[in-house]
């Protein structure tokens, strides 16, 4: 009694080359046991006969020197500006914060905006001091 994996390497090894009369009898002998084995031979036979069919066409005169012509070419690299997407990104969020504070406090008054709403000259000297 031979193991699967001892006979599916003897069947892929029969496939490329040609094998002892021993392991010949052992690939038999395993194939009688295994018939998964059996069918994944038989899927190998008609992958390999289909395979047969393909006639492989050489490449058409002058496709070489295309090829390097094309690689020799120099890119071009267009690099796409994105100040316009920045600037209307800070526009939106500026008006975003404005409508944020109008909405909040009721008016755009420089108090608002500055967030010193009633802040006395002893506070306002605290904090330019700390």
């Amino acid at each position: 009694m031979y193991d699967k994996d001892t006979i599916q390497n003897l069947l892929y090894r029969s496939l490329d080359a040609a094998l002892t009369s021993e392991e010949e009898k052992q690939l038999e002998l395993g194939l009688a046991q295994y018939p998964e084995i059996v069918e994944e031979r038989n899927q190998l036979m008609r992958l390999r006969s289909s395979l047969r069919s393909f006639t492989v066409s050489a490449t058409p005169s002058g496709f070489s020197e295309s090829l390097r012509q094309k690689i020799n070419q120099p890119r071009v690299i267009q690099l796409q500006s994105w100040a316009p997407q920045i600037v209307a990104a800070c526009l939106v969020i500026t008006l975003a914060f404005v409508l944020g504070l109008y909405f909040n406090a009721g008016t755009l008054s420089t108090e608002v905006v500055l967030g010193v709403e009633e802040l006395s000259p002893e506070d306002a000297y605290t904090l330019l001091t700390y």
